[in-house]
């Protein structure tokens, strides 16, 4: 094993196969969508200056494959997996130029597969939270390059990984704003990197400027569509800092326990290697931690948040999981070593092998007979003569791979015209028509029920039963504007 991480070609060969791994098995569970997958159909095949709460680079990212590959479950898998590889290898190469040996960088690396958010969730359904993943990774790679190298170059480079950074989600500034403060206060030149120069950095804060410049203007200009998830940090009943400490633990739990073990083997060997600027990386991103922490929890004491997400802190959960395990390689390198070289594999197959279960033989979304769906959604819709497909985000996101008809947004605000369209939505047994059904800007429109169908949507797994389809409600309105009294 220590051979192997030695060899960082190797390194990054493994990381491009187990992601391409990760991918098969993402095809092999089915031609359904996750809510998050669902959501990239219908809202990243154009491009667009802001996308309502969630920031644009990833729908950026997904419209080009769209574009190169077409429209399909392949072209989202390949989008997430062929990043979650980007990401892993950037973790590896730009932790390997800051500490200046190869098996630090592998060991850092591959600690990431210890977080639950990144080895499971970003493989079967994160989309926003896989590019804030690779922003993070992206910038601990640009920021080795400036203090080890430090040209031009490099920090022009800085430039454009910081500007899409910001814009690949809200908590990548998690870590920008304390790294910035913890670059300033420890000096990197007393550890043999290069100084920072103000003048490249002016350069690089420029080129971040431009790249991002216009999306925040969009968010400023839009505050109403850009802060409408804002109520999910309202949704519990915790007080603020028992949902920071309870979002931080969740997200490194495993972390803990893995690498607490290793402290406890490793308390009686003697003191490891000598290596100033691995010193100085571990106590950078345990200072970026540590700001972060705070940082995050004054912020949850000024607007008294009740609910934190674990996968919200995924960029200081990175941070940490990497300074622990390049503590414990510190200590002991060929121990640490062999212990992450030899978990990360197991770990590894038992996310593929989990994933291929849950996901693939047993009923699950990604193996709705989504097929099944579109031919029925569009056969109504061409006997009724419907214009426009809506209706609830997953079930559409499954017609639009299709379908041209759909949209999610048509019934933003009340038809200017007489409009019939179709809504597919989840059969909860009701009779009163969903939200898809009414206009979301409150105005009332003169609407009638032309017909309607209940269906089960079957599941293709393997072990699926016939009670294992969802139930879906198929409805044709007619709409007509409002009329406006005198």
């Amino acid at each position: 094993m220590t051979r192997f991480l030695q060899n960082e070609r190797a390194v990054y060969l493994a990381l491009v196969l187990y992601f391409t791994l990760g991918f098969l098995v993402r095809l092999f569970c089915g031609p359904g969508l996750e809510l998050d997958e669902a959501e990239m159909v219908l809202r990243a095949q154009d491009l667009a200056l802001g996308y309502g709460p969630q920031f644009p680079v990833y729908n950026w990212y997904q419209s080009l494959v769209f574009d190169l590959f077409g429209l399909s479950v392949a072209s989202i898998a390949a989008a997430k997996f062929a990043l979650l590889a980007l990401a892993a290898c950037l973790a590896v190469a730009g932790l390997r130029r800051l500490t200046g040996d190869r098996a630090a960088g592998a060991v850092a690396g591959l600690s990431l597969a210890l977080l639950p958010d990144l080895m499971w969730e970003a493989q079967r359904s994160l989309t926003h939270s896989v590019a804030v993943i690779a922003a993070t990774t992206a910038l601990i790679w640009a920021y080795a390059a400036v203090l080890d190298r430090g040209r031009w170059r490099d920090y022009g480079v800085l430039g454009v990984v910081f500007g899409l950074a910001c814009l690949s989600k809200a908590n990548i500034y998690l870590m920008i704003v304390p790294a910035i403060l913890v670059l300033l206060v420890l000096r990197p030149a007393r550890a043999g990197f290069r100084p920072l120069r103000i003048g490249r950095l002016v350069l690089a804060a420029g080129i971040a400027a431009c790249i991002e410049g216009l999306p925040l203007w969009w968010m400023v200009s839009h505050p109403a569509a850009a802060t409408a998830s804002g109520g999910k940090f309202y949704r519990g009943d915790e007080s603020a800092v028992l949902a920071v400490l309870g979002g931080e633990l969740g997200a490194v739990i495993l972390c803990l326990l893995f690498w607490a073990a290793m402290a406890i083997f490793l308390r009686r060997r003697p003191k490891g290697l000598q290596n100033a600027r691995l010193d100085m990386v571990i106590q950078a991103l345990f200072g970026l931690c540590g700001l972060a922490a705070l940082l995050i929890l004054g912020a949850a004491l000024g607007i008294g948040i009740t609910r934190l997400s674990p996968r919200w802190l995924l960029p200081l959960s990175i941070c940490f999981t990497i300074a622990v395990a390049l503590w414990a390689y510190r200590r002991a390198p060929e121990v640490a070593g062999r212990a992450m070289g030899w978990t990360a594999l197991a770990l590894g197959l038992v996310v593929l092998a989990g994933l291929g279960v849950t996901r693939g033989l047993m009923p699950s979304r990604l193996n709705a007979d989504a097929p099944e769906l579109a031919a029925r959604v569009g056969a109504m819709a061409d006997r009724a003569q419907a214009e426009v497909i809506t209706g609830d985000s997953w079930l559409l996101g499954m017609v639009g791979l299709r379908d041209q008809r759909v949209r999610d947004d048509a019934l933003q605000t009340c038809p200017h015209h007489p409009l019939r369209l179709v809504t597919v939505e989840r059969d909860l047994g009701d009779t009163v028509p969903s939200r898809a059904a009414l206009p979301a800007d409150g105005v009332a429109c003169q609407a009638r029920l032309v017909s309607q169908q209940r269906f089960v949507l079957p599941s293709v797994a393997r072990w699926a039963q016939k009670a294992d389809g969802a139930p879906v409600r198929l409805s044709v309105w007619d709409y007509a504007p409002a009329v406006t009294q005198p």
